[in-house]
């Protein structure tokens, strides 16, 4: 599986709201970098970083339903955070209703939404997009 940039577009749009992920951010110039992976041309696979200083949040981690529970989200997980960590980037954090599970696996440990950084705090994602019922979770690179 090759993993790339992508850029936000149609198909990325149509991916995250399959998967019950906002969308309404995702243009933000400069701030946010997706990467995603294609099967016979189509986005089968989405993740997301978006750079608050020296933290980042991850985000829009969507794989198509014909590829679920195939590997495809951990290594699309793995390739953002090796992109993170290039960009030096001291840790990750998250926000999701449905996959705390699978990111305690991949080392990412919940935290206390009031232990957030400032940058993070800021987010579209934090502040208004997800729910505040939300696990809230941070891996250190």
């Amino acid at each position: 599986m090759k993993i790339i940039p992508i850029e936000p577009d149609h198909a990325l749009v149509e991916l995250l709201k399959r998967s019950g992920l906002p969308t309404s951010d995702i243009n933000q110039p400069g701030s946010i970098y997706f990467f995603g992976c294609h099967q016979s041309g189509r986005l089968i696979g989405s993740v997301g970083i978006e750079i608050c200083d020296t933290v980042a949040m991850l985000r829009s981690l969507a794989t198509h339903e014909d590829v679920r529970k195939s590997g495809f989200g951990q290594a699309l997980v793995k390739h953002a955070e090796l992109n993170a960590s290039l960009m030096e980037i001291e840790a990750l954090y998250l926000l999701t209703t449905t996959a705390a599970d699978f990111f305690s696996r991949l080392g990412y440990q919940h935290l206390c939404r009031q232990h957030a950084p400032a940058a993070i705090r800021e987010t579209n994602q934090f502040s208004d997009l997800c729910p505040s019922t939300s696990s809230f979770m941070r891996k250190l690179l």
